[in-house]
């Protein structure tokens, strides 16, 4: 399962719990009904702060929201995660300016 659909899963269950519709969560949150909808499909990734207005309009704390899901790096595919080779820095060159060098 992916993040955004873990999140969704969470979202969702919380929504049903409290017997809240997007509607109301929307009012709540100030976020767009089909904004949620497809939050909770899993289609969005999300910023910090729709995280945050989304765990207000469900009364709930973020750390709520974002217990039990699954660590980013088990969400992606470990074939398409590349070892990060360390660049070499270009060397450094010096320039001396004639004309400014009063």
């Amino acid at each position: 399962m992916t993040l955004p659909l873990a999140f969704g899963a969470v979202m969702r269950r919380y929504r049903r719990e409290k017997q809240m519709s997007f509607m109301e969560l929307s009012n709540r949150s100030g976020l767009h009904h089909n904004y949620l909808g497809s939050v909770e499909r899993g289609e969005r990734n999300l910023s910090l702060a729709n995280i945050w207005r989304i765990a207000a309009g469900l009364e709930v704390t973020v750390a709520q929201l974002l217990d039990g899901l699954p660590p980013a790096c088990a969400a992606a595919k470990p074939e398409l995660v590349k070892k990060a080779k360390p660049k070499k820095a270009p060397p450094l060159r010096l320039v001396y300016d004639a004309d400014s060098a009063g």
